[in-house]
């Protein structure tokens, strides 16, 4: 989950926290309303991706390549 070039976020919640806060300031309850499943496979996907990089880290610790 990357945030241009610089910035990253800081996981789930605080990615969830930012839209959230945007979404708030930006008045775009019309976009929002009718993006509930996109935002569930989003969601979905980026829980997939956590998970997969942390069992990479643990499989790599416990099998280290010579």
């Amino acid at each position: 989950m990357v945030q241009g070039s610089a910035k990253q976020y800081e996981g789930i919640l605080h990615c969830v926290n930012t839209i959230d806060d945007r979404a708030s300031k930006a008045n775009s309850l019309p976009l929002l309303r009718n993006s509930g499943h996109s935002n569930w496979i989003g969601i979905g996907g980026s829980i997939f991706l956590v998970f997969l990089k942390r069992t990479k880290k643990l499989v790599a610790a416990k099998h280290p390549v010579d």
